[in-house]
């Protein structure tokens, strides 16, 4: 049984260090935040989505170790909308290395994305990056 969302709620909101654990930590936050909330091919959707954009931050943000990553989940009534915040500023190079042919290693987190989230994309200023996917209810 599902359980019905009228509005927006942030079901987590998280600071993560920029390290290899980053992206478990963040799976398994999600899993517990909206534990019976969602239907189970949602959450594995959403916890691959968030995944995804975690590890692009560790691995391309320009981040150095341990420096803040930053999760934010909303649950709406027809939508996940997950955001990943950083200060780095490597996101354009991750994604012109991932418009590329993916190597047998990587480079294919943003077309998962791409072919799971309803829209998604990146927002940049002098501060931050933000990178956002919204996924279907």
């Amino acid at each position: 049984m599902r359980l019905l969302v009228t509005t927006d709620e942030t079901v987590l909101v998280q600071r993560l260090p920029a390290d290899l654990t980053a992206p478990i930590v963040a799976r398994r936050s999600l899993r517990d935040a909206v534990a019976g909330r969602v239907a189970a091919a949602e959450l594995d959707d959403a916890m691959l989505v968030l995944s995804e954009l975690v590890a692009n931050s560790v691995l391309h943000g320009g981040l150095g170790p341990g420096e803040p990553i930053e999760v934010r989940v909303k649950l709406g009534p027809a939508s996940i909308c997950v955001k990943v915040i950083d200060e780095g500023g490597g996101f354009a190079a991750a994604a012109a290395r991932e418009a590329a042919e993916p190597s047998p290693f990587g480079g294919r987190g943003l077309g998962i994305v791409d072919r799971l989230a309803t829209d998604w994309g990146h927002e940049r200023d002098e501060a931050r990056t933000v990178v956002w996917a919204e996924l279907p209810r």
